[in-house]
């Protein structure tokens, strides 16, 4: 695994202190932004790692340093970015999307400088992967920004997911059903557990029909019953070959499989339900989300107006178009998976990014050779793994 770099700025001096980790909401810089930090001077903790998911919907940066069990995250960073604006239309990153995105980069990029982090992985997902101007965008993030953004494949996408949530896993499960909600795409991970060595990816698919893909072709399905009906119509189409291919029904009537969902509508959905006054990742992290209530919930959500959804301290405006088409394919994957519930996880991409990067860094070590996450000419040889 090659560990892709911070790529421009130069590093920041001096130690950096901050309040205890708690989430809020800098209005500073814009809607649709969060930033959570936690105490922790630099050289004190070691060699910091960090990860960086640039998706269709959102950008997030998650900062942490190496323990004996894991990781610890000292510094989150969020910001809507709606890269995919027009993207279905056109097939390319649009003007505004691309400099939404480079402006969150470059914040990025400082927040990286001040921690001093020389391991950085920064992946791109569905909405960089299928531009035809990825390239170009690709080159002005590494040029403006400082950040070499590693444009990964649909099978890694899955693969880093079910890394990700594998702590959540039933060990009494033979095999996991995961799914990863995504404004671009949906991702479907089928995970065989492994004794003693975790999950293995024994299957995967990666289908265009996100949310924020939902919501263009449908416009809102709220207000249309037939209209929400054909989108949990057509999603359950497009997992019936999943279906056949692995036989997850007959798995999960049989107690031998399980089902966990990911993503920014898995655990939007699983706050509303939880009855929540503002989003706790702690509190949706492994928590059981019913299909009956999916159904409340679409009762309760249809009748309101983006606006009047967006009132909810939960979803807000950056979520407010996306929540029927989230409720739809919730209600798809009951359809061909009718298992109940799921298992919730508040985790992604970048904690799949995290665990894999701190397994190979002691909380002391330099960087392994070949490990690179800076430009070659400015890389520590360290120790190899």
């Amino acid at each position: 695994m090659v560990w892709r770099a911070f790529a421009g700025r130069g590093q920041a001096g001096g130690s950096v202190e901050v309040m205890p980790l708690s989430p809020v909401v800098d209005a500073s810089e814009g809607t649709g932004e969060e930033v959570a930090a936690g105490r922790s001077p630099a050289g004190r903790d070691g060699v910091p790692v960090a990860a960086l998911d640039l998706g269709t919907h959102s950008c997030h940066l998650v900062i942490a340093v190496p323990e004996d069990q894991g990781f610890r995250v000292v510094e989150r960073f969020s910001r809507t970015v709606n890269l995919g604006e027009d993207l279905a239309e056109t097939g390319c990153l649009s003007a505004a999307g691309m400099e939404r995105a480079i402006e969150a980069l470059d914040a990025c990029a400082a927040r990286l400088a001040a921690r001093r982090v020389v391991h950085v992985r920064c992946v791109a997902t569905e909405a960089v992967r299928v531009a035809r101007n990825r390239e170009a965008f690709v080159q002005r993030a590494r040029t403006e920004a400082g950040i070499a953004l590693e444009t990964i494949d649909p099978r890694e996408e899955a693969r880093l997911v079910m890394v990700a949530c594998a702590p959540h896993m039933n060990p009494a499960w033979k095999n996991t059903l995961v799914f990863d909600i995504g404004a671009g795409s949906i991702e479907l991970a089928w995970a065989r557990q492994r004794s003693g060595s975790g999950p293995e990816l024994a299957g995967w698919t990666s289908l265009p029909c996100g949310v924020a893909v939902l919501r263009d072709s449908f416009r809102d399905p709220g207000f249309d019953r037939e209209r929400y009906r054909s989108v949990v119509r057509s999603v359950a189409g497009l997992f019936e070959p999943f279906e056949r291919k692995f036989g997850v029904r007959r798995k999960i009537e049989n107690g031998a499989a399980g089902m966990m969902g990911t993503g920014g509508t898995v655990t939007t959905v699983a706050a509303v339900g939880l009855g929540l006054q503002r989003f706790d990742g702690a509190r949706i992290d492994g928590s059981r989300l019913d299909f009956a209530t999916v159904q409340r919930l679409r009762r309760e959500m249809a009748p309101r107006s983006p606006a009047g959804r967006a009132a909810h301290p939960c979803i807000g405006p950056d979520r407010a178009e996306l929540v029927m088409p989230g409720l739809a394919v919730l209600e798809a994957i009951d359809r061909v998976w009718p298992a109940g519930r799921l298992r919730v996880s508040d985790r992604g991409i970048h904690d799949g990014i995290l665990k894999e990067m701190s397994g190979g860094l002691s909380t002391t070590d330099a960087p392994p050779a070949g490990a690179g996450g800076i430009p070659e000419q400015g890389r520590r040889t360290g120790l190899a793994t």
